[in-house]
Parts: C-alpha cells; sequence; structure tokens
C-alpha cells in the first residue's frame, strides 16, 4: 500500500532457515570434530522447533 513490496510468511522462512545455517556454520560439534550433514539436519530441526516456540510466547 505505501509502494513497499509485501512480505511472505515464505520469505521469512526462507530467511530463518538461512539464519539457522549461518549459526550451524559457525559451531563445532562435541571435541571440536567437524559435522556430519546429519548432524546439522538434526540440530537445524531442532533450534527451528526451540525459536518456533520461543516466538510463540510473545
Amino acid at each position: 500500500m505505501l509502494g513497499r513490496p509485501e512480505k511472505k510468511d515464505d520469505d521469512a522462512k526462507t530467511a530463518d532457515i538461512e539464519d539457522l545455517d549461518k549459526m550451524i556454520d559457525n559451531a563445532r560439534s562435541f571435541g571440536g570434530k567437524k559435522m556430519t550433514e546429519n548432524d546439522r539436519e538434526i540440530i537445524k530441526a531442532y533450534l527451528k522447533g526451540f525459536y518456533d516456540n520461543k516466538n510463540q510466547g510473545k
């Protein structure tokens, strides 16, 4: 309405996933071992659930 592009929920979800990927990129597994792709997916799912629940309590 004000000449600004409308934000879609999909845009926010994509940004959220990108943020989680950045967080995981900067993390290490226990003992300094690199994470496997499976580790990344498990951690991403956990963090997404954690932040989704946290944001519902606003």
